[in-house]
């Protein structure tokens, strides 16, 4: 680590240190009997409290980009009122215990970048209605001063602790952004470029043959939706990100879709001036797709070692690329979380260098199994994670069926034993709208350990 890391990890630290010293000046301070009426306010009214909170923040300008009502309702709404109820409980909170509940509100917001100027905005409608209510009870002018002060207190050094942890893990996640961004620069480009070029050349082949023989292009798949499409879409603003020259390639594309489309009941004359302008069009994508790779910049670091799939450190940038991408093209995306059937077994009887092999051939065959515009994760030795792009849940437990099967029916050789025993686990999720993208790996690695519960619990499966 070097000084500057410690540096901040010091001040970091500090800055804690001195929350938990005011905090506990804070209760030292407030009768109990004070802090046992801002309770029965909150208790009574919390759910009226984070309503007005949600009514607040989601009309903001540029909230919606965030937030909208179905979101609040279903999933927002009783995690406020749940930490509403832990902040001004009877009893209190321990220091620490406060600090790390609100570090985790704190990253949450960081992972679904949510702007801390909606979060302020609603803290300061929160604190105006629970004062508001203070001054409908029976204290006295002494108390209810108390108690405003306690309730600005805590509420105060909560949000403080909240915009250390936003910044904080913002500030990784923008270094992660990056760090993956030129890591996708540093793959074998010369490769990858041939690739997405064949790729083009293969679309536009079948487009003419399509037209040659006299079917109708509405039959077609459009480019957008191609390998060479999903790709650009998907993956290509990983490499490049927003850069002018991306977005040209993106207008190229949309031009030689609606154009493709227009050639349908066009006379002959103007399909032929239209079928010019689509050839002029994959020349320019061409064009841009050679100008992106040659400005490109070579970077390491981020595969995993072992698998060479990508390093569990760079899931939340591309889930949260996938959920920008979702809420402008509605369509769906997918996770399967995989792992190795007795893994710890396998590796006894193998040794660790056995071991390594089984999960390195595993890899290499579900990597196998996926599009060039899915990503493939080591998440820890035996278990893996695909972000399935533009699938729903049925076409990704599909692909998690093609995987098993086909895992199933190969043999390993490991040290001159024929390993014939390996079988898969696979969780599959569909995005469901929730924006944190941890919480999507979360509910993927659920569906696993049911998955492998129930093989555990029937009878001849592998466990």
């Amino acid at each position: 680590m070097n000084t500057q890391n410690q540096s901040e990890n010091l001040s970091a630290s500090e800055e804690m240190e001195a929350i938990e010293a005011e905090l506990k000046e804070v209760y030292r301070v407030t009768p109990s009997s004070v802090r046992t009426t801002v309770y029965d306010v909150i208790r009574r009214t919390s759910a009226e409290f984070t309503d007005q909170f949600y009514d607040v923040v989601i009309n903001q300008p540029g909230a919606h980009f965030f937030l909208d009502h179905q979101l609040v309702n279903e999933r927002l709404h009783r995690a406020m009122k749940e930490w509403l109820d832990d902040l001004f409980k009877r009893d209190g909170i321990e220091a620490k215990s406060f600090i790390r509940r609100q570090q985790q509100v704190g990253w949450v917001h960081a992972r679904i970048k949510v702007p801390e100027r909606l979060v302020s905005r609603g803290f300061r409608e929160l604190k105006r209605n629970i004062i508001i209510s203070l001054r409908g009870t029976r204290l006295s002018r002494e108390d209810l001063s108390a108690a405003i002060y306690f309730v600005s207190a805590l509420l105060d050094l909560g949000f403080d602790v909240m915009t250390c942890a936003y910044i904080d893990r913002s500030e990784r996640s923008v270094r992660s952004d990056e760090a993956f961004r030129l890591f996708s620069l540093g793959q074998n480009l010369v490769t990858e470029r041939e690739r997405q070029r064949a790729s083009l050349s293969e679309w536009a082949q079948s487009f003419f043959f399509t037209l040659q023989v006299g079917t109708s292009p509405l039959t077609f798949v459009p480019i957008s939706q191609s390998d060479f499409g999903l790709w650009v879409f998907h993956r290509a603003i990983l490499l490049f990100d927003r850069s002018s020259e991306y977005e040209r390639l993106i207008d190229a594309i949309k031009n030689v879709e609606q154009i493709s489309e227009l050639v349908t009941f066009s006379p002959p004359q103007q399909r032929i001036d239209y079928l010019r302008k689509i050839k002029a069009a994959i020349g320019e994508i061409n064009s841009l797709l050679a100008l992106l790779f040659d400005n490109s910049l070579e970077a390491q670091g981020a595969r995993d070692t072992l698998t060479q799939l990508l390093n569990r450190k760079f899931v939340n940038t591309v889930i949260s690329a996938e959920i920008t991408a979702q809420k402008v093209s509605t369509h769906p995306f997918s996770v399967l979380m995989i792992e190795i059937d007795r893994f710890d077994q396998l590796r006894s009887r193998l040794g660790e260098t056995g071991g390594d092999i089984i999960v390195q051939r595993t890899a290499q065959l579900i990597f196998d199994s996926t599009r060039t515009s899915d990503s493939v994760f080591s998440m820890g030795r035996e278990t893996f994670l695909v972000v399935y792009v533009e699938a729903n849940l049925l076409a990704a437990k599909q692909l998690a069926k093609f995987i098993t099967d086909r895992y199933a029916t190969t043999h390993f050789s490991v040290n001159g034993e024929t390993v014939l025993d390996c079988s898969l686990s696979v969780g599959v999720v569909e995005y469901d709208g929730h924006p944190d993208p941890r919480e999507l790996v979360n509910r993927a690695q659920r569906v696993l350990l049911e998955e492998k519960k129930i093989k555990r619990d029937t009878p001849h499966s592998n466990p």
